[in-house]
């Protein structure tokens, strides 16, 4: 299966919105140290965490479903590059993109 644009665009769209909230937010007056605080007190984690793991789990599933080269990956989950992912993916996920990709597609 190819990769599409289209799911692209979705997944930096989906991944993009807790920042897009905080940018509107901001813009009406509210800190951004308080609607941090109020992200972590919600959902457990601090921005910046979940982000990154939505983001690696975005790719996850662009490595595999797309079968896309690890720099297509990467610039489309919001990363700078290939390595950057790789280096984000080892430390949330445990192992190189690469490994993963082996390891998903070699599992019946």
């Amino acid at each position: 299966m190819k990769f599409s644009l289209v799911r692209s665009n979705r997944i930096s769209k989906g991944v993009k919105v807790p920042v897009a909230i905080f940018g509107r937010s901001v813009a009406l007056g509210a800190s951004t140290d308080h609607l941090s605080a109020l992200f972590r007190e919600e959902v457990g984690l601090p921005l910046k965490v979940y982000m990154t793991e939505l983001r690696v789990e975005a790719a996850k599933w662009l490595l595999i479903e797309a079968g896309e080269k690890l720099e297509t990956v990467a610039a489309c989950v919001g990363f700078h590059d290939a390595s950057h992912l790789s280096k984000l993916f080892v430390q949330y996920a445990g192992i190189r993109p690469g490994a993963y990709r082996r390891r998903v597609v070699a599992t019946p």
